[in-house]
C-alpha cells in the first residue's frame, strides 16, 4: 500500500481489502444488489458495505467499519467464524442428559428441537429423533389443538417442579 491510503471507491483498493478479509478468516460474498460493494462472513456474521446512487461508498454494516479500519492501518483482525453451535466429533460430544435430568431442567417450559440441540449440543438430525423418540415413549405429549403446537412434558407430576404454569 506504501504512502497510498487506500479508497473504497477504487476498484484496486477494493481487490486488495477482498484479499486482505479471505487471509483474516472471512469468507467474501457475492454481492446480491448493485449497491453491495463487499459483502463477507467473519465472527460476527454477514457484514455488508454498500454505495449510494452516486457509487460512493455509504453505509457499512455489522464488523464492515472494523475491517476496513484494520485493513487501512495495516493491522490483522480475526474474522474467523465462531465454532460450529454443537462438537460434530462424537466422541467429545457432550453426553445427552437423562429424560428425568431434561424432564427437570425443562420444568413446564415447551420442548423443542432447538432446546434439545441447545441443551445437549445435538445436531438437529439428533434432536430431532430424540424428541420424536420421547414422544413415541409417552413422555411427551403434543399440545396446541390440531397438533401443531410444541411438544410439552407429560410425565408423572413428581417431575414437575412446583410452580404454576405461565399462560
Amino acid at each position: 500500500m506504501g504512502s497510498r491510503r487506500p479508497k473504497l471507491s477504487q476498484a484496486s483498493s477494493l481487490a486488495a481489502f477482498r484479499k486482505w478479509l479471505t487471509a483474516n478468516g472471512a469468507t467474501v460474498m457475492a454481492p446480491t444488489s448493485r449497491f453491495e460493494v463487499v459483502r463477507f462472513r467473519g465472527a460476527a456474521g454477514v457484514s455488508i458495505i454498500y454505495r449510494n446512487e452516486n457509487a460512493r461508498p455509504h453505509k457499512m454494516t455489522g464488523e464492515a467499519q472494523a475491517a476496513w479500519n484494520a485493513f487501512v492501518e495495516g493491522r490483522a483482525l480475526d474474522l474467523s467464524p465462531p465454532p460450529p453451535a454443537y462438537i460434530g466429533d462424537a466422541e467429545r460430544r457432550v453426553v445427552a442428559t437423562s429424560d428425568a435430568d431434561l424432564i427437570a431442567c425443562a420444568g413446564r417450559r415447551p420442548i423443542t428441537v432447538a432446546f434439545l440441540m441447545e441443551r445437549d449440543e445435538l445436531p438437529m438430525r439428533e434432536a430431532t429423533a430424540r424428541l420424536f423418540g420421547l414422544e413415541r415413549r409417552g413422555l411427551l405429549t403434543r399440545s396446541g389443538g390440531r397438533g401443531s403446537g410444541p411438544l410439552l412434558w407429560a410425565c408423572p407430576s413428581s417431575f414437575l417442579p412446583d410452580e404454576p404454569a405461565h399462560a
